[in-house]
């Protein structure tokens, strides 16, 4: 009772160890009463710790990459969690808002699809009597996403805005690597900006005042389906349908890229 009453009273001394502090140099029966923890008995608490982090730095050191990956990846997560209130209500109104026609086949793959988001109150064409003044301008929108995760679904907060703003805003989606390679995402893209101008007065739209949008991945693919229908049309091929390349540059107003 009196060497309990003793150690609760000088808490210090339950870590003092006779000798030399060294991992190696301890010794069982050298180590005071009080010591022991259960992650290794024979050792404190302190060195216990040391010996940890030294063996975490070592397996980070040989993660190397793998390691910092892992750290960016908690930030991620982190960055998603914080701005996931923000993001719910904008993804309700795409999955639920009757002005956004999700799913719109382009192509023959699964992943030629887009969406339309059309402004609140606007008039589709039937049979393309709309009124020539009341045709709305449209963005075609690629998104990005390293030309391995790029979806079409990526662009609905810039859809709302752009529906807010009396824009039709068109989301086409394209193929990933390693699905398709570069060429065959530049032909994805060409063959939804054609599908766009197919249909454009059916949409409402202005056929005059159509834009075409990337983003990061996207930029770089829509800029390079310019300078390949650029190509096309000098040397005279422009309107082969079948390699989905039949329009021309002059038929959209402007390009845009985002950086991502």
């Amino acid at each position: 009772m009196i060497a309990t009453t003793c150690l609760m009273q000088t808490p210090s001394a339950s870590l003092k160890v006779k000798g030399s502090s060294a991992l190696d140099d301890i010794n069982p029966a050298t180590v005071v009463e009080g010591t022991a923890n259960p992650i290794r008995s024979d050792v404190g608490y302190i060195p216990t710790f040391k010996l940890l982090s030294r063996a975490c730095a070592e397996l980070l050191w040989w993660l190397g990459v793998p390691g910092l990956w892992l750290l960016n990846f908690c930030w991620l997560v982190l960055f998603v969690v914080v701005m996931l209130p923000a993001f719910v209500p904008v993804f309700l109104h795409y999955m639920l808002s009757s002005t956004v026609v999700k799913n719109i086949p382009y192509g023959p793959s699964i992943r030629h699809q887009l969406d339309i988001y059309f402004p609140k109150d606007h008039s589709r064409s039937k049979g393309g009597k709309v009124d020539s003044r009341k045709r709305l301008p449209v963005v075609i929108f690629f998104s990005g996403g390293a030309w391995i995760i790029g979806y079409k679904t990526w662009a609905f907060m810039m859809g709302k805005v752009m529906q807010a703003n009396g824009v039709i805003f068109v989301a086409p989606d394209y193929r990933n690597f390693p699905q398709a390679v570069a060429k065959e995402m530049v032909c994805d893209v060409s063959m939804a900006v054609q599908w766009v101008l197919d249909h454009v007065e059916e949409l409402g739209g202005d056929r005059n005042r159509i834009s075409l949008v990337g983003q990061s991945a996207g930029a770089h693919l829509t800029a390079l389906a310019m300078m390949d229908a650029a190509e096309q049309e000098l040397r005279g091929r422009a309107g082969n349908k079948s390699e989905g390349r039949r329009w021309r540059c002059a038929e959209l107003e402007r390009w845009v890229g985002i950086s991502g």
